[in-house]
């Protein structure tokens, strides 16, 4: 694919990306931004993206940092954005005595952070826990944007490579294929992802932008120990 850097810069053909992919010039040339995926590095001029640098933990809710142009080495908090870390565990994954468990973690010592069970009946898997536990966080913000709490950036951190990629790329196709596979199968845990995908779009109807940022299982510890600690739990 080829981008022109002139004046009359000409834009790339985005036939065949998922609705909402966009085209921008940064500091080092040109990138395709996938809709729903938080990328940090892209426009920063923060000199340390480590992620502890990328975040101020608070109580009741964390929040993403930028740079100051002037001054790459100090951040400022983006106190419109929420972030939220997700993650999904179950130990005997798919067999009989699996038992499944969410994790959600806000920030230090948050009322909001939660460890429960993998809600339904049939048999949990780790895929399920990981969607419900993107379900359940959107819930618990829709219900404080109704409230008191207000912003305009929802972040989601999550270690599931699948959750990140299925709402940032695959939803698009499948929603065209009434929920199917190029193969013809009905997607695994649909209902799950038909939620979380109405979730967002009713998010983003009002005014809000919803990402999906894949970080390192070591940076999502938090939402880990919740998640493992919810399955020891009695059912």
């Amino acid at each position: 694919m080829n981008f022109s850097k002139s004046p009359g810069v000409t834009f790339p053909d985005l036939n065949g990306y998922p609705p909402g992919t966009s085209w921008s010039m940064d500091a080092t040339g040109e990138s395709i931004t996938l809709p729903r995926i938080y990328n940090p590095s892209s426009g920063s001029c923060l000199r340390d993206l480590s992620i502890e640098n990328l975040i101020e933990r608070r109580s009741p809710f964390s929040h993403v940092c930028y740079g100051v142009y002037a001054d790459g080495g100090k951040r400022r908090i983006n106190e419109s954005s929420v972030l939220v870390f997700t993650d999904g565990a179950c130990p005997n994954n798919v067999r009989p005595d699996a038992a499944g468990g969410i994790g959600i973690y806000f920030g230090p010592n948050s009322p909001h952070n939660i460890s429960q069970r993998l809600p339904g009946s049939e048999i949990p898997t780790n895929q399920r826990a990981e969607i419900q536990a993107a379900v359940t966080a959107l819930k618990i913000l829709k219900k404080e944007l109704d409230t008191v709490f207000s912003m305009h950036k929802i972040v989601i951190g999550t270690d599931s490579e699948y959750v990140v990629k299925a709402m940032s790329e695959y939803v698009f196709k499948w929603k065209k294929n009434n929920w199917h596979t190029t193969k013809g199968k009905e997607v695994t845990d649909r209902d799950l992802l038909e939620v979380l995908d109405v979730l967002i779009e009713g998010m983003v109807e009002d005014g809000l932008e919803v990402f999906f940022w894949l970080v390192p299982r070591e940076d999502n510890r938090d939402a880990d120990s919740l998640a493992k600690a919810a399955c020891m739990t009695s059912a």
